[in-house]
């Protein structure tokens, strides 16, 4: 019996998931821990898992290398990944073996090698891009689970204001992309409750930003109908209801934290970003250009804790080098946002969008990276795979034979209604 190679390709895109969920789900684990002061370094299995994933996502590019992409996109994140992985090269101590000289470059070029595959799936039949937005369920799922068992036996609800707990954050974007609406609930569902239940107002308000920017682009522009506006109201009143209900839940610690936001600076966060911004102001000139290498706020802050604002760790960490990659990737982000959207625009006037998708996956990586970190943590990597995927060049149109492409200049030439 012969078997199709679509059929292959989803069984292969299937180990992938899985493989993928195990690595973020330790990830958080070994973050949780690392915080804790219960283990030091990554371990041996999750060094193992990177390099699955590594090897599996570079399979998948090299067996499709045609459609490789040559974007603004992936030469920021190029330059900025490179640079990050020789600073952490450099700051590899003498006696480190030479697993640690295999396995540190990985974790950032993981990055942007799920970029590139994530560009690839864009390209992939329908069938198949379909299979990996809801497969990425399964990924979600599994770090669900392990996050449950962690929270299970941390038991101390008010005090363990897990941060890793963003990570289920990043796995949603490719989850919305789904054609079915039950896939993207369920996994709406799944990172509310992972939220809520570790107390993260950060995550609760990226998520809240990037739900509205998702309905303001579908609804409003996407629709171009006053509908739209009222499915905002509706939109947020439904998750006033939705916090009401998962507050009461927690009895009440949630709205207290939030009440709290004004005296405790965001958990001291006006305090570390002052703090880092001294530091950066006292750098000498080689220092402001190259860098003081990977974690260098965590390691020279009085405060001993990172600058909590990726903008701010990333100049003061690798400099202006590292500095203007970052800034020029969020600024072809956004470009890629309003490119996408005025295609669609003029293209699409019904059928599944990719721009509110677009929009709904910057303002979680812009949110965070203002009151968080996402360049120096694990999900990073997501990050890549979500914007490598909804990156493309060429929009499909919907007809009733088949799908037809659009070039870019053919959608140009469209007179807007």
């Amino acid at each position: 019996m012969k078997i199709k190679k679509t059929t292959l390709e989803k069984v292969y895109l299937l180990i992938f998931l899985i493989v993928l969920g195990m690595l973020m789900g330790l990830h958080m684990l070994n973050l949780e821990h690392d915080s804790m002061n219960e283990m030091q370094g990554d371990s041996l299995i999750l060094k193992l898992l990177t390099g699955a994933t590594f090897l599996l996502a570079g399979g998948y590019v090299l067996h499709n290398v045609r459609v490789w992409t040559n974007t603004k996109i992936a030469r920021y994140f190029l330059w900025l990944c490179l640079y990050m992985m020789c600073w952490r090269m450099i700051d590899l101590p003498f006696t480190a073996g030479m697993l640690s000289y295999i396995y540190q470059p990985m974790r950032d070029l993981l990055v942007l090698l799920l970029f590139f595959m994530g560009a690839v799936l864009s390209d992939r039949p329908k069938p198949v891009r379909e299979f990996f937005c809801m497969g990425m369920l399964l990924p979600m799922l599994i770090v669900f689970g392990l996050f449950l068992q962690n929270w299970q036996y941390l038991n101390q609800v008010d005090e363990a204001h897990m941060g890793s707990a963003y990570m289920i954050l990043f796995f949603l974007p490719c989850v919305m992309l789904s054609p079915q609406k039950w896939v993207r609930y369920v996994g709406i569902v799944l990172v509310v409750i992972q939220l809520v239940l570790s107390l993260k107002r950060g995550g609760l308000v990226a998520l809240g930003i990037g739900c509205f920017a998702y309905l303001l682009c579908k609804e409003v522009i996407m629709k171009r109908s006053m509908k739209g506006i009222a499915y905002l109201v509706m939109g947020v009143i439904l998750m006033g209801v939705v916090f009401m209900i998962a507050d009461n839940a927690v009895d009440g610690i949630l709205s207290q934290r939030l009440m709290n936001i004004s005296d405790d600076g965001g958990s001291g966060r006006t305090e570390v970003w002052a703090t880092t911004i001294d530091m950066i102001t006292n750098s000498d000139l080689q220092a402001w250009i190259f860098g003081h290498g990977t974690n260098g706020v965590l390691y020279d802050s009085p405060l001993g804790l990172s600058a909590h604002n990726d903008f701010l760790e990333v100049l003061y960490d690798y400099g202006v080098v590292g500095f203007v990659p970052y800034v020029l990737l969020h600024l072809a982000l956004v470009g890629q946002i309003f490119a996408c959207a005025r295609s669609e625009y003029l293209s699409l006037p019904q059928g599944q969008y990719r721009a509110p998708v677009m929009a709904f996956a910057y303002a979680i990586f812009f949110v965070l990276s203002m009151i968080s970190h996402v360049v120096i943590y694990p999900w990073m990597s997501l990050v890549g795979l979500n914007f490598g995927l909804l990156y493309k060049r060429s929009i499909p149109i919907p007809t009733k034979s088949s799908d037809e492409v659009v070039s870019s200049e053919h959608l140009a030439s469209i007179p807007q209604q």
